[in-house]
């Protein structure tokens, strides 16, 4: 029994050190307005992002992409897209601001704990909007 509590504490305190160099020290990657960047489409401009990778990760980014190019990178990545009218965005890590979308598409799905994924695309200003997060 005196092993099993040792043991149990090891774990407890090594756990909650893990989770201190996560919060603390875990690469936080961001970028405004670059002209490209390699995970997204060649033809994806203007891209702004702040990426979180630690445990409770989130990933936020938006640029210009053209409507062709928008369609074929959501069928790549297997978003269904649906049809939307003056729906509200905002990407509270690099938006100063909400934004309304007037005309444009959307790929919603969420999961059981609160996390999952955000896609709005603007088809006037042939902006995407884009939010992920694990929970």
């Amino acid at each position: 029994m005196r092993k099993f509590t040792l043991t149990l504490k090891v774990l407890v305190i090594a756990s909650i050190g893990f989770f201190i160099y996560q919060a603390l020290f875990a690469p936080v990657e961001t970028g405004q307005n670059m002209k490209s960047v390699d995970w997204l489409p060649a033809d994806a401009t203007n891209v702004t992002f702040h990426l979180e990778s630690q445990f409770g990760w989130t990933r936020e980014y938006t640029c210009q992409i053209n409507e062709k190019s928008f369609r074929k990178f959501a069928s790549e990545e297997d978003w269904a897209l649906k049809p939307i009218a003056n729906e509200k965005v905002f990407l509270k890590k690099i938006m100063s601001e909400e934004i309304t979308i007037n005309k444009g598409l959307v790929y919603i799905h969420k999961q059981n704990n609160g996390g999952g994924k955000y896609i709005h695309y603007d088809l006037d200003t042939e902006t995407l909007y884009y939010f992920a997060a694990h929970r």
